[in-house]
């Protein structure tokens, strides 16, 4: 994995915050920060993914539903046809 050096400015309260995590963690900040972008990343990604899901699933129920809606509709045309067989009888 290729490393690039980077500068990024932070408020004064949000590197006392990472200071006093990572220093418990005993991690650098470079790796706080890197585990920090990463979860941030693989949320993010999530969320697309379940938004996605999501759509995905409520066409599959409006397709569902558009296909129960034209079975109803041949189920009383075979009804109807079935019980004018029977009425010529």
């Amino acid at each position: 994995m290729a490393i690039k050096h980077i500068n990024i400015t932070l408020g004064d309260k949000l590197i006392k915050e990472i200071d006093k995590i990572r220093t418990k963690q005993d991690i650098t900040r470079s790796r706080f920060l890197t585990i920090a972008a990463s979860m941030l990343i693989n949320r993010i990604r999530r969320k697309a993914l379940r938004e996605a899901l999501k759509k995905g699933y409520q066409e599959m129920a409006e397709e569902s539903l558009n296909i129960t809606k034209e079975m109803e509709k041949l189920e009383e045309e075979s009804l109807k046809h079935i019980g004018d067989q029977l009425i010529e009888r």
